[in-house]
């Protein structure tokens, strides 16, 4: 039964101009941004910048006649919601949000699309009241109450029962490409990659135990166990990923390594796969790279202003190495994308030796490594140096002979951008040193060292605000803040959006070394204690504590993260 929807007043456009929101040119880049996309105009206004999303739902929802709506600000019940099926919340960008004795609430997306709402009161056995929500906030919804742990668990149950009769496997029945779509492991694996994709994850794990399958994914860094289930269906999964990957399924003693390409909710995503034998079995891994993507800006990475531009001057010198560093996880190869995408112009050549290539780049060469087949960092840097390139990207410093071929290219008259593995910026130097860099090549070729880590973001959602614990404020005295008692702690008690965990995406804190002439003197008489001290007394510098400290402060993380990815001496000065 539909509630009654008020006819619109004069047309969108119209309304922003004579409200002074937007101006005629503004409606026009909109109106040809439509033309090209087929976007709604809303979109089209918001997708050119002519608008901010929160401003367009405000007109929109005085022009509709409707109320406006934040999903997160509700305790969206899954049963509740999965009254509207799944495939018709996407379809209509709709998501119910409450349900009382006599009506739904019902987040839209788009109050203009009357079909659609009337498909979504057909559906509903009760009359619904529309309210107009954010399309990103739909969407994050949507993924959290359709997950799909259920569905996993039938498949799951589907197996056991498929397998409990014999230890054999009929690969035929794992054939993806013989049409066999409907076999259960096929099917597992694709709920397994769209709830991965859903959530965000990064990696799939899938651990056989003695009397059951342990998969968990890994989500801002942290591992969510998603099944835990009996029987024996890892020996089908697992040579099914096999088959996939082109490895051999017959070889179970030994790791292997492989990849893949699937296209998951339209989704282009490149898996690298990699098992390792173990007591029960198989464990694998799944990285997950989302090749559709698009690459971050530098300030997405959420560094300071002010270190912000103390980069880009780096990234502007004509010749030298910068490096990246930090443990594997931390967000390396986002920045160096960021740093890519913004030196990337016609007017220079970009080439990149990268295992793997995680982003596509317009205008970039991009070249993947194959070890097997003798196909390394040193030995493509040594090729990509001959094809006249300005910029060159290294993947990773793994070995005193990349390191050196990178620093000769430094030092003659290139831009060269790579990672290495260390705790801090200051430490990058000896590290080298320690790899067999010469002295002098050294001093000649570094510019500047930018070391980093991601920390999770308290929800803002559920964050709540107290005072600092006895055990908080001698770890934040130990740090160096100035007044430990001060800070407000922000502590996530757990929602929906953040999937009960207490945090919701993740933020970065960096540190910039940028090296003068007394520090190069230093680093040419591997004297590093003087480097080092030269580089903490730089006026510019600021440690990977201090950040933390500041990211406290200003509530977007709080101490016990911070002890998580730091551990427990964040100094200001090591």
């Amino acid at each position: 039964m539909a509630a009654e929807r008020p006819a619109p007043p004069q047309r969108l456009g119209d309304q922003l101009i004579a409200r002074g929101l937007i101006t005629e040119a503004d409606l026009k880049v909109a109106l040809d941004e439509q033309k090209r996309s087929g976007l709604a105009l809303g979109e089209a206004l918001v997708q050119t910048g002519r608008m901010s999303e929160r401003e367009l739902n405000k007109v929109l929802a005085e022009h509709y006649g409707i109320r406006v709506a934040d999903p997160n600000q509700y305790w969206v019940d899954n049963e509740t919601a999965k009254q509207l099926p799944e495939d018709a919340a996407r379809r209509f960008g709709a998501i119910i949000l409450e349900e009382s004795d006599d009506q739904f609430v019902v987040a839209t997306d788009d109050p203009g699309d009357v079909m659609a709402m009337d498909e979504v009161e057909r559906i509903l056995p009760k009359p619904v009241e529309f309210r107009l929500a954010g399309r990103q906030d739909i969407i994050d919804t949507i993924n959290v109450v359709y997950g799909r742990t259920d569905e996993l668990e039938s498949i799951a149950d589907e197996i056991t029962e498929e397998l409990a009769s014999t230890d054999e496997i009929d690969l035929t029945n794992l054939n993806v490409g013989a049409g066999r779509a409907s076999s259960p492991a096929v099917r597992l694996l694709k709920t397994l990659m769209e709830d991965a994709v859903q959530r965000g994850a990064s990696d799939i794990h899938i651990e056989p135990e003695e009397r059951q399958l342990r998969i968990r994914t890994r989500k801002d860094g942290i591992l969510h166990e998603r099944l835990v289930r009996q029987g024996n269906m890892q020996n089908a999964l697992v040579s099914l990923l096999k088959l996939m990957s082109g490895l051999n399924i017959t070889e179970r003693r030994l790791p292997q390594d492989g990849r893949f390409q699937s296209r998951v909710q339209g989704r282009r995503i490149d898996v690298r796969l990699s098992t390792l034998p173990q007591q029960y079995g198989e464990s694998v891994v799944m990285r997950l790279l989302d090749q559709s993507a698009v690459v971050s800006s530098l300030e997405q990475t959420g560094m300071a202003p002010a270190l912000l531009k103390r980069f880009r001057q780096l990234m502007n010198i004509p010749n030298g190495l910068i490096l990246v560093t930090g443990p594997t996880g931390s967000g390396k190869s986002t920045t160096l994308y960021g740093a890519l995408s913004e030196m990337n112009t016609p007017e220079v050549k970009i080439i990149t030796v990268e295992d793997p290539v995680e982003y596509a780049l317009p205008r970039v060469t991009q070249v993947q490594v194959h070890e097997q087949i003798g196909l390394d960092f040193a030995r493509v840097l040594r090729t990509a140096l001959r094809q006249d390139p300005d910029i060159v990207m290294v993947g990773e410093i793994r070995d005193a002979e990349t390191a050196e071929i990178a620093m000769r290219a430094a030092i003659t008259g290139h831009r060269v951008l790579s990672t290495l593995h260390t705790n801090d910026a200051v430490s990058t130097a000896n590290r080298l040193l320690d790899m067999g860099v010469e002295p002098f090549m050294l001093a000649a070729a570094l510019r500047g060292v930018i070391a980093q880590r991601l920390l999770r973001r308290v929800c803002p959602q559920c964050a709540k605000g107290r005072a600092p614990d006895d055990e908080e404020i001698a770890w934040l005295t130990r740090a160096g803040h100035e007044d430990p008692a001060s800070p407000t702690i922000q502590v996530g008690e757990g929602c929906q959006i953040c999937d009960q965990s207490g945090y919701s995406g993740r933020i970065g804190m960096f540190e910039l070394v940028e090296i003068d002439e007394a520090m190069r003197r230093a680093l040419r008489q591997s004297d590093f204690s003087t480097f080092a001290r030269l580089a903490h007394e730089a006026p510019d510098y600021v440690s990977l504590g201090t950040t933390a400290l500041r990211l406290i402060d200003e509530g977007y993380t709080n101490v016990a993260e911070v002890v998580r990815v730091l551990g427990e001496i964040i100094g200001r000065d090591q």
